[in-house]
This record gives C-alpha cells, structure tokens and sequence, in this order.
C-alpha cells in the first residue's frame, strides 16, 4: 500500500537489536541439554504448545532439533514453516513450506502458506503459478486465496486484475479484513482518496481492533497531509508492534517522524529519529528527517552535515540539495548554496524551489536583467511549469520596462497570454496600476477562462487608479456575463462595498448563496460585510453554525473571532483562538491570529509572551520576529521592538514589508530620521514602492523636512495618480498641524476621485482649522454613497456637537435602519431623546448597553437616563462604573454628583459635594462646568460649607 513512498524509503531490512539476540542467547541456554532425553515426538508436542502460545524461538529450536533427527518429517517443516511466517522471515518461510510438501505434505493449509511467504518475499509470479493450481479448493479457503492472488497481482504493478481478484475475496468473504485493505490500497494508488477512507471504515467495522486497519488510515491521512488525525493512529497502530512487521514498524516510525515535525512536536520527533538512526544510520530519509529537525531549532551548521551524510547516500537528491542551498544562504554563505542550486538545475532546470532560491540570489545582488534571462531560458522548454511564469512575471514587474507598460522583454511576450496576466498582476502588487493597464490594453485572452480572468483585472485596476465609477461599471459587466462564477460576483459585491454602496453588496451575496449555499467564500464575504457595518451579531449567527460544523477551518475562526469582538465580547474572541491553539498546537496561523487579538484587545503582554515563544522556537522565520517586533512595541518596549524588527528585516532580505514595518516602528518610536534612511532606498528602486513613498513622506514632515516631505508626496503621482499624491501632500501638511493648506491639498484630491476616506479627512482637516461648514465634503460623499454608514455616523456625531440635534436624531436613525446593533448611534440617539423627554430614550440606551456592556461612555448615559427616569438605584449603580473606568470624563463625575446630591442620605450628598469640589479644581473645560459650579454653591448653602 501507498507504494510511492514504500519507493522513496527503499527496502528496510532491520537487525535484531542487542537486547534481542541477548533474549535468544537466553533461550539457547535454558533448552541445550535439558531435551536429550526426550523423543523427537515429544519434542515436537512440546513445539507446538510453544507455537501456540507465542514462543515462536523455542518452538523453532525443538523443531530443528527434531528435523537433525527427522529430514523427511512434513508436519515438523511445516510447524516451523509457521514459526517463520510469524516472524516475518519470508524466505525462511518458503523454503519451509516447499520442504514439507516435498515431504508429504499436500494440504490446501500448506500451500496457501507458502503462496502467502512467497508474496512476503517478492515471489510474486511464482505465488500466482501455485495458486492456478489450487482451483478446486474448500469454500473457506477462496477469499484467503484471491486476497494472496490480489497481492501478488498488485506487486507485478496489475491493479486491475488485483482489484478483480480482490472482489473475488469479498464475494466469498465480505468481511474479508485483507481484501478491504487491499481494494483501499489500490483506491490510494489511484489517487482516490475518499474511496480508500471508506474501504477502510468498513474494514474498522469488523476489525476494529486490527491495527493493519488502523496504520492504513493513518498512513492515508498522511498521504493527505493530515497530520494532526495520522500522529495518533501511528502512536496506536506502534503501540501494538506484534501485530506490524519490523520493516512496517520502521516505515510507520518514519511517517509518524514526519508528522511530529510538521506539528512542531521536536523532543518526541527527535526521539523517533534517534530510534530510526540506530536501526539503519545511513538511511537517507532518516538524515533528512534529522536535518529537518535542526533546520526547525535553528541549529543550521548540524542541518548542513545531516544532508551532506543524505548525499553520500543519493548525491542527486534534489530536495536535500535544495534544502543545503537554503541553510547555506541563511548561513549567509551564497558561493556554496550556488554549487549546490547549480547540481539541482543541471538536472532540474524547471524545480521551482530552486529557481525562487537562484532568482533571490541574483535579486539580493541586484541583478534582475540575470534572474530574467536564467528564467527566459527554462521558460522555452518548460512553459507549462508550476510557479514559474508568476515567477517570471515578479522578476519582469521589476524592470524599468515592465514598470513603464512595455512588457516587450518578456519572453514570446507578443503571444503568451497567459504569461502577459501573471505580469499584470505583479504590478498590481507592486501597487503599479498605470503600467498595469498598459500591459491589459495589449492583452487579447485566448480562451473563456483567460477573458474572465482579464475582466477582473480590469475591476481591479480601475480601483487601484481610483476610477470607482469604472470599477463599478466594468465590474457589473462581469457579473453578468459570469452570473454562476463566484470570483465575478464577489469582486461586484467588493467593488460596491469600496464605492460605499454596502447593502447592495450585501445583496448580491446573498442572492448568490442561495443557489450556491457551499461556497465558503461567499460566506465568508458576507460575514465580513456584516462587520463591516455593525452587525457582529448577524455574523456571529451566520458563522458560529460553520464553525461548529468545520472547526479546523482556520479562515472561519479569524472571522468569527472578529466577529465577536465587535459585538463587544472580546473574552469569546480570546477565548475562541485560544481554545484553537490549545487544540492545535502547532498551527502558526491560529497562533498569530492569538497574537493579534492580545494586542487588538489590550493584552499586549500576553502577546509578547506568545510572540516570543513562536519566535524562540523557530529563529529562521522571519515573519514570527515580525510579529515578535510589533507585539514587543505595542507593550511598550521600544528599543527591544526596533533591535526585533530589524533582525527581522535582515531575514527577510529582499521583502520591501518588513523594511516598511521597521520604519513604522522607527516613526511610532520618534526615531523620524532613522525611518527615512530605512525608507529612501525602496523610494529610489525601479519602480519605487508606493507604500514607501507615503511613508517616507511622513517620515520626513516627523523630522522637520516639510520641502521633502511634499516633494516625495509629489512622486507619487507617477506610480499612482495625482489624487493619490494630493492626499498624501494633505496627509503631511495635517501631521505638522498645517490644517488650512491640507483641506486645500484634500480638497483637490477629492475633486479628481472622491471616496469616504478623503472625505473624512477634508472634514477633518476644515474642522480643525476651524473653516465655515467643515462638514459639506461628508454630505457630498452621503450623495454619492448614502449607504456609507460610517460617513453618516461621523455627520451624525458632528451636527450633534453643533447643536443641531433634530438633524442628528435623522442620520442616527439612519444609521440603525442599516446597522440595527451600532452602539454608538443607539446611545447617542438616546442622549437626543433624553433631551426632548422623549421615552424612547430609555430603550436605546439599554439597548446600547447590552452590545457594549463596559463601555463608560454608554454607561454613563445609561445611568444618566435611568436616574432622570425615577430608577435612581440602578442608575448610579452604572454610573459608579462609568467614573471607575480610566480617566473618566468629567461629564459622568458630574452626572454621578448630581444623582447623589439628589439623596437624602448625608454622605451621600457629602461624596456628591466631594465629586464636585475635585472636579471643579481642575482647569479642563466641559460643558456641564457652570452647572457643577451651582449645584456645589447649593451644596455648601445646606451643609454650611464654605462657599469655593
């Protein structure tokens, strides 16, 4: 079964250890000279108690004593013919079982068992010789004897006739544990996995506890990658070795090994392998396994001299010698890793893995002209590939040619469409849209699939170059010319949500979904847009019943844990990951997920902590030292988090993101100066990285250099647009308080490609440089997007402010037609109505409070409402915790103050007078400070205190 590997392996042959031949030695002892008085009939009973009972060596050395006496004895050959098949000596064993029919010995027994010792043995075309001859055999013994023929068939590589003889079997024996295995065996070969799952859930039906049954599941979940459900069935099926061949057990101890690595399970990895490595020390699979092992504990010079001992056993091993360039590049030793890339490629040239390494080499000294051509090279003979014209095209969206929209140095670039699309879309990560638009325009597709995938493109070029009407226009053509493709009606629903228009994004999901109910990523789209605009409970209904069903499906719980943080219950988010990671320790992903949400949710410590162990656990991974970094700032260790990021950034060579995470880091910490020496090299590459301008832009205003500042915002016009350059220039002008000449800036970018987040910020910056009517650019985006409720919420907030409350109460009404669960809009409504004695006050707020139970603001207007609703009790109770909370605001001191002076109760007016006598020291300005400057002169007139 599952020969591919059974080939990689090799033959296993496993001596006995010294323990064993000490435990014969023992037997040898206990039985010289204490049968010579016995009879060779005797001696033979006393054989066949010992066979069986188990004691396979005793019986053998009565039965050879017996045979010294008694060549021609067949009922001795074959005892011990049996005695051999039960250790696994297949050879032994045919020799046997051929010396006891020559003896006499015609049996159907006897020679199903040399068939069966001769198929052990690579026999097979003899096994199937003396099987012709048993046609006319018992009914009980056809299934042993189509099981036989099937395995030998299988051997002489016939899965057909094998699968035929299989069925045989089962005909005669439907429960025949051996055919089960078998037909799953030829299923697996055939790359049909899911009917090999249930062949050998029926066979664990009627042997649940065969652990040949239970190996073979494990070993298919690991031919499926699945190794969190193998590690268990290989730990179980080696639990009970007596039931496995040696060279069965080695094999599973191998696969086991393998697992354990991927899992990040090293000490019980280490333990297999040590185990392996005594049993066959040149084994070129166990040396890998090791050189994994070191690879994962950053002990990369004993990883070298384990693959270097795999190539003294198969010096062309591509994977080893792929693996040994990579260790030797982290070694920071390029000459030896390109020895070794060169012995891969020579007979090689299309490996993928060892192109990436060639082609990061030749980056990492600035030679993409060289990457290009050595890729030219093997593209001619090898089109077809995998990962190589992604490959090409990254190198290519390098190039001053390909950066400017003339794709011409790409290989049969006039012709090879497909090649033309994979460069589009590197420039597109290259936040390059005008040349990727260059490129598309030149691009007639060649068939059904290639015209779909070039109209998504088109989709997204027109929102990288922010044409959000042609976005919308071309994005709609796709949908309908592909109205049953998921990709076309997600990209529609994205391009709505971008251009504001979220219900009807919402809708095209869901009118999707409902003819296709399967499609997780629409699911998922939908859950997304449903956080998007404050309905976190609804995508915690729509997503909790999919997780319940499919809890290993790591996209479901990032998105459900997101979820329930917004619907403000941060301890089910933490919860959930946590619970994850505990189930699945070495899943990374689940773990940096954990990361994130410590630092999202205020426990940045907790994050370091996490961060640092992934980290410490695998050094040469270079986005854990990131996260590490990032988690490291956020709990306020600053200098650490830039020692961190900027290992990080080392690793990662070539990778632009970490240098601008170090930057930003660099920024938050003050260190302006340093960010813009990190930033200006990846300004100054053809092309630039759009990113990096924006960034080194406000790196250079954080310095003092406003001229710089504004020249770098200026370029990029080239790569983007000039809205994008006008938005930056604002960005800047507002980052040194220069808010007049940033709404200038805003306002021009808007004009040329409005969208929400421009609009903010001209509002923003309007009102802040305190210009009449700030809040016009929010109502014109409303015009164009009244969907947006985050626009609205934000135009709610500031009418509210300007006392223009009746417009206010409009948007936030609004606001909950769309988001029924935004807590914000439902406690600021309620403040409204509380102001014009409206009773609808008191539903908002509780409703509110519900989403966002430990929100002081809400608890302070909650308690506000209920003490001026006659339920005092509860009120203060909330607003106690509104004034617990760090830096309250003076507005809930004062309403609390208020409610207490209400009391009869003395010290409870006596701690009212106290709120407000502290209250008043301070010299911050608040609305209510005249209010609270009266009410503590009333104070001091009943309890004679004197006036302040």
């Amino acid at each position: 079964m599952f020969k591919l590997f059974d080939r990689l392996i090799g033959a296993v042959r496993v001596s006995p250890s010294l323990a064993v031949r000490l435990t014969m030695l023992g037997v040898l002892v206990a039985l010289t000279g204490c049968g010579s008085d016995q009879s060779p009939a005797d001696r033979q009973a006393l054989a066949q108690q010992s066979l069986a009972s188990g004691n396979y060596r005793e019986a053998e050395i009565r039965l050879k004593s017996v045979l010294r006496e008694q060549p021609d004895n067949a009922e001795a050959w074959r005892m011990l013919g049996q005695t051999s098949l039960a250790t696994y000596r297949y050879a032994d064993a045919s020799h046997q079982f051929e010396r006891a029919r020559q003896a006499g010995d015609g049996s159907t027994d006897t020679q199903l068992n040399l068939a069966r010792a001769m198929v052990g043995d690579g026999q097979f075309q003899p096994a199937l010789d003396l099987l012709a001859d048993l046609s006319g055999m018992a009914d009980s013994h056809q299934a042993a004897a189509q099981v036989l023929r099937g395995e030998a068939l299988a051997g002489l590589e016939r899965p057909d006739d094998a699968a035929q003889a299989y069925a045989a079997a089962l005909e005669a024996d439907p429960n025949s544990t051996e055919a089960l295995l078998g037909q799953a065996s030829l299923a697996a070969g055939h790359e049909q996995p899911e009917k090999a799952q249930r062949l050998l859930e029926r066979a664990a039906q009627t042997a649940p506890d065969d652990m040949r049954v239970v190996a073979a599941q494990a070993r298919l979940s690991y031919e499926q990658n699945g190794c969190d459900q193998a590690v268990g069935g290989f730990e179980k099926a080696l639990g009970a070795s007596s039931a496995l061949s040696p060279a069965e057990q080695y094999r599973l101890r191998l696969f086991l090994s393998d697992c354990q690595i991927r899992l990040d399970r090293l000490d019980a990895a280490q333990d297999n392998v040590s185990r392996l490595a005594k049993a066959t020390p040149d084994s070129a699979f166990v040396n890998y396994l090791q050189a994994l092992i070191h690879i994962r504990r950053a002990d990369y010079d004993a990883a070298a001299q384990s693959l270097e001992r795999v190539l003294n056993v198969a010096p062309d091993n591509v994977r080893s010698l792929t693996l040994l360039a990579w260790v030797n590049i982290v070694r920071n030793d390029p000459a030896t890793a390109q020895q070794y890339l060169g012995r891969v490629l020579a007979q090689s040239p299309a490996d993928i893995n060892a192109l990436r390494l060639q082609t990061g080499l030749y980056l990492q000294q600035e030679q993409p002209q060289q990457a290009l051509s050595m890729l030219e090279d093997v593209y001619q003979d090898n089109a077809d590939a995998p990962g190589l014209r992604p490959l090409i095209a990254a190198v290519q969206a390098r190039l001053k040619p390909a950066a400017e929209g003339d794709a011409s140095g790409a290989p049969a670039a006039a012709d090879d469409k497909a090649l033309q699309i994979d460069l589009v879309e590197a420039l597109l990560q290259q936040g390059n849209g005008g040349a990727a638009a260059a490129v598309l325009d030149k691009i007639e597709p060649a068939d059904a699939e290639q015209k779909e995938k070039v109209a998504r493109l088109r989709v997204q070029i027109a929102l990288a170059n922010g044409d959000r009407d042609q976005a919308v226009e071309s994005a709609e053509a796709l949908a309908k010319a592909y109205p049953d493709s998921s990709d076309a009606q997600r990209v529609l629903a994205r391009v709505y949500a971008a251009d504001g228009r979220v219900d009807a994004a919402k809708q095209r999901l869901e009118a999707f979904r409902r003819g296709h109910s399967s499609d997780m990523d629409v699911v998922q789209d939908l859950a997304a847009l449903q956080l998007r605009t404050g309905r976190a409970d609804q995508a915690v209904a729509l997503l909790a019943p999919i997780h319940d069903d499919r809890p290993d499906d790591d996209t479901v719980v990032r998105l459900l844990a997101a979820a329930y943080a917004q619907a403000g219950q941060p301890a089910q988010a933490i919860s959930l990951l946590e619970a994850t990671n505990r189930a699945r320790p070495g899943d990374l992903d689940i773990a940096t997920t954990l990361v994130r949400a410590y630092i999202s949710f205020g426990e940045p410590a907790k994050a370091a902590v996490l961060a640092g162990a992934l980290s410490e656990d695998r050094p040469d991974n270079h986005a854990l030292l990131r996260l590490y970094g990032v988690a490291q700032l956020a709990d306020g260790q600053a200098d650490q988090a830039l020692s961190t990021l900027e290992r990080a950034a080392r690793q990662a060579g070539d990778d632009s993101s970490y240098q601008l995470d170090l930057a930003q880091a660099q920024m938050a910490s003050g260190h302006d100066a340093d960010a813009v020496k990190t930033l200006q090299p990846l300004v100054d590459r053809t092309p630039p990285v759009g990113a990096a301008i924006r960034l080194l832009a406000m790196a250079q205003a954080g310095a003092g250099d406003l001229e710089a500042a504004l020249a770098t915002a200026d370029r990029l016009a080239e790569p983007a647009s000039q809205a994008d350059a006008d938005r930056l220039g604002g960005d800047v002008l507002a980052s040194i308080e220069r808010f007049q000449q940033a709404a200038e800036r805003y306002a021009k970018a808007y004009a040329a490609a409005p969208d929400a987040g421009l609009a903010i910020a001209l509002f923003d910056a309007r009102r802040r440089a305190n210009a009449e009517a700030p809040a016009e650019a929010l109502s014109d985006w409303l015009k164009r997007a009244p969907d947006d409720t985050r626009v609205r919420l934000l135009r709610a907030q500031w009418r509210q402010s300007e006392n223009e409350q009746s417009q206010a109460a409009d948007d936030y009404r609004q606001v909950l037609e769309r988001a029924p669960d935004n807590a914000v809009a439902l406690n600021n409504l309620a403040l409204i109505y509380q102001d014009q004695n409206d009773p609808r006050a008191t539903d908002l707020a509780r409703r509110a409070l519900k989403l966002s139970p430990d929100n002081a603001n809400i608890q302070d207007t909650a308690g506000w409402i209920l003490v001026n609703t006659g339920q005092e009790a509860e009120g203060i109770e909330l607003l106690n915790k509104a004034v617990s909370a760090d830096n309250p605001s003076e507005t809930a001191r004062y309403h609390l103050a208020v409610a207490l002076s209400r009391s009869d109760d003395d010290s409870q007016r006596a701690r009212a007078r106290q709120i407000l006598v502290e209250l008043l020291a301070g010299d911050e300005e608040f609305v209510e400070r005249k209010q609270a400057s009266e009410l503590l002169e009333s104070l001091n007139e009943v309890t004679g205190e004197p006036s302040s």
